[in-house]
């Protein structure tokens, strides 16, 4: 369970940020990738079609869970159905991973998993499905991201609130959170990176990933990341 929690509660962390840019950086702070992105959506039963009351906006639930449904309806179009038996409560995934990748699990099996909403001034969503050792198979969040050095080079990347740049991250192997040899690599917005580590590979999607250099609401958050994890065969 100590890995299950602790990755968990990471899900929109970043570990380390660079506020400079290399020689061999593509556009200085302004750079992004342009990899193909994994998409990802989190349904809970008690939401309709014009979405979540008010009293969902700030929930979690974390514990076993049976697969109930897999549905792939393309080449790594995947809509997964949990179950969480002690709350009885069931969720759905909506997920689409680039190259037709299968998800680490099948209909039938049991887990472990946990899905987050909080919403301050907007909604900040998570979740993950582990295997019964409290290995990740799939993780996914959303949330506000802040930067201690955010870049300062970017060129003018204005929004209505101000300018944003694209600080680098440093994605980890999941196992980093419980042995820290695990491999990590930098990224920004718009890339992907794979890792392995101990015989476990995962793929680690960075789709959303920017800070507010120049800030001029209080009402919105100094940045936002988005990003999924799968493990792959």
């Amino acid at each position: 369970m100590h890995r299950l929690t602790t990755f968990a509660a990471g899900l929109l962390m970043t570990l380390a940020f660079t506020g400079g840019c290399s020689d061999g950086d593509k556009a200085g702070a302004c750079y992004t990738g342009s990899d193909p992105m994994a998409t990802w959506s989190i349904v809970p039963a008690r939401c309709g079609e014009n979405g979540c009351d008010g009293e969902f906006l700030n929930w979690s639930v974390t514990g076993d869970a049976s697969v109930v449904s897999l549905v792939t309806s393309a080449p790594g179009e995947h809509s997964v159905e949990l179950y969480f038996v002690e709350d009885a409560t069931t969720v759905t995934l909506e997920v689409t991973l680039p190259d037709a990748t299968a998800l680490p699990f099948a209909e039938g099996d049991h887990v472990r998993a946990t899905v987050s909403f909080d919403s301050p001034w907007w909604t900040e969503e998570s979740a993950a499905v582990y295997d019964l050792n409290g290995r990740v198979l799939l993780s996914m969040g959303s949330g506000s991201l802040t930067a201690d050095s955010p870049p300062a080079t970017c060129a003018a990347s204005q929004r209505e609130c101000g300018s944003i740049g694209y600080p680098t991250r440093y994605i980890c192997h999941p196992d980093f959170s419980v042995d820290s040899q695990a491999p990590c690599e930098s990224i920004r917005q718009g890339q992907s990176a794979v890792l392995s580590y101990n015989g476990t590979t995962y793929k680690r999607y960075l789709s959303t990933s920017y800070v507010y250099t120049s800030f001029e609401c209080t009402d919105i958050p100094p940045g936002w990341t988005t990003s999924l994890t799968v493990k792959l065969p």
